[in-house]
């Protein structure tokens, strides 16, 4: 296996740095406390366990001066070790997998293309996925669901994908 290269990401110079192999770490640092003698903690280097997105899409929280921002991982890795976002492009996943955010499988290219990937890939969105209600009741997305009962995609993504215990009261299950 390859030596881990590190770099610092753009904008998050000193705070956080993104690896070749798409991992993202906060960096040592003393941050302002309220309760330390000195008015600072000493915060570790620690990698960041990524979340997922209900699109299925890698995501970090970054926090600086008590806010918090989530970003996508394979954006973080493009700008790092590719270069900003051209005008008009958008982040592209070369192979079709959402979650190989290494910067040989990504590439900034136009909406027009991303879509043909998609389609090439066979990609398709999981909240438009047919569900099932505990109940019975069925429905052609988690969208028109979470319309129609005035639920929350997110949260029905999550019981479905996860095996949660249930959102808006019932059980959901992907139909196919």
């Amino acid at each position: 296996m390859s030596v881990e290269t590190w770099k610092d990401i753009p904008g998050w110079e000193g705070y956080y740095q993104v690896s070749d192999q798409s991992r993202v770490k906060s960096l040592s640092r003393l941050v302002p406390h309220r309760c330390s003698k000195t008015g600072f903690a000493k915060w570790p280097e620690r990698i960041l366990k990524p979340g997922l997105t209900v699109l299925g899409y890698r995501y970090v929280t970054f926090c600086q001066s008590g806010k918090t921002k989530n970003f996508p991982v394979h954006r973080l890795v493009l700008l790092t070790f590719i270069g900003p976002c051209p005008e008009g492009k958008e982040a592209c996943h070369n192979n079709g997998i959402k979650t190989d955010n290494s910067p040989e499988n990504l590439r900034w290219d136009t909406k027009s293309e991303n879509n043909k990937d998609r389609f090439r890939h066979g990609y398709r969105d999981p909240t438009e996925r047919p569900v099932q209600r505990s109940d019975g009741k069925s429905y052609r997305s988690i969208s028109e669901a979470a319309r129609l009962t005035n639920g929350n995609i997110p949260s029905i993504w999550r019981v479905c994908q996860k095996g949660g215990k249930t959102s808006g009261g019932y059980g959901w299950s992907y139909a196919e």
